[in-house]
């Protein structure tokens, strides 16, 4: 088994097994948002924003399904989607009215933070 320290407030201690944990449980958090953008066809009118938002719930399908897994790539695409969404969700919400759009944001931040932290835990496990 692997151990990673940080110097930040201390010595932290991460083994590769909670690094996976972490990862799998970004994987998780990014299936179930990809899961209600696209149970959304089902709830509200089909017009061109619910079309949308269910192609960006697909792309959450398939990155989740890249989390599961051991590539780097995932978690660059990973950061990159649900923080642009993220933002872009933002710019929307003083106007937007849906309940679910402010957990699903908060969600995107959570997810983008988890895979940068595995990203900068990978490439200190690098240069050592």
């Amino acid at each position: 088994m692997y151990i990673l320290t940080s110097t930040l407030e201390g010595q932290i201690e991460l083994s590769v097994s909670r690094i996976r944990t972490i990862r799998n449980v970004s994987a998780l958090l990014v299936t179930l948002s990809g899961i209600s953008q696209v149970a959304q066809l089902w709830v509200r009118d089909i017009d061109r924003t619910t079309l949308v938002i269910a192609a960006a719930g697909v792309l959450y399908l398939l990155i989740g399904l890249g989390l599961s897994g051991q590539s780097r790539f995932s978690l660059w695409i990973s950061t990159a989607m649900v923080s642009t969404h993220a933002v872009v969700g933002a710019s929307v919400l003083p106007g937007e009215t849906e309940t679910l759009l402010v957990p699903l944001l908060s969600l995107d931040v959570v997810v983008a933070l988890m895979c940068l932290f595995i990203l900068s835990r990978m490439r200190q496990a690098a240069i050592q």
